[in-house]
């Protein structure tokens, strides 16, 4: 690097310290709600991950549904933050969609695979996914 160039930077920089801030940062506050038993995290997220109409049918398809809520509960349990659970949901749907993708091209593959009840399968998928 030039001599020239090393001094510009050297200036930028000096003038960047200078500079007052605009706004004084500051972290966020975040409410305190306090600790979160193990029974609690794990009912709330049970409600949100396998009580639900998605949830049962990817434990149908193979999902590992329980796996999800002991992640999501021990997840909230140690932060006390509720929104872990909606991450868990999206874990749910990503692992159902490609267990069930399987299991659908498996049987698109079979020939005498029942179609009618593949369709009903894309069809009870589709509909829980769309009401969650």
């Amino acid at each position: 690097m030039s001599t020239f160039r090393m001094i510009q930077q050297k200036r930028i920089f000096q003038l960047f310290k200078q500079s007052p801030q605009l706004r004084p940062r500051s972290r966020r506050d975040s409410p305190i709600i306090g600790p979160v038993s193990k029974e609690n995290a794990t009912r709330y997220c049970a409600e949100r991950i396998s009580e639900t109409k998605i949830g049962k049918l990817c434990a149908k398809v193979g999902v590992n549904v329980q796996a999800l809520v002991n992640i999501c509960s021990s997840d909230v349990e140690y932060t006390a933050d509720f929104s872990f659970a909606t991450g868990s949901v999206a874990l749910l749907m990503n692992e159902c969609g490609e267990l069930g993708a399987r299991n659908l091209s498996m049987l698109a593959n079979d020939s005498s695979a029942d179609t009618a009840a593949v369709a009903a399968f894309v069809e009870q998928v589709a509909e829980a996914a769309m009401s969650q």
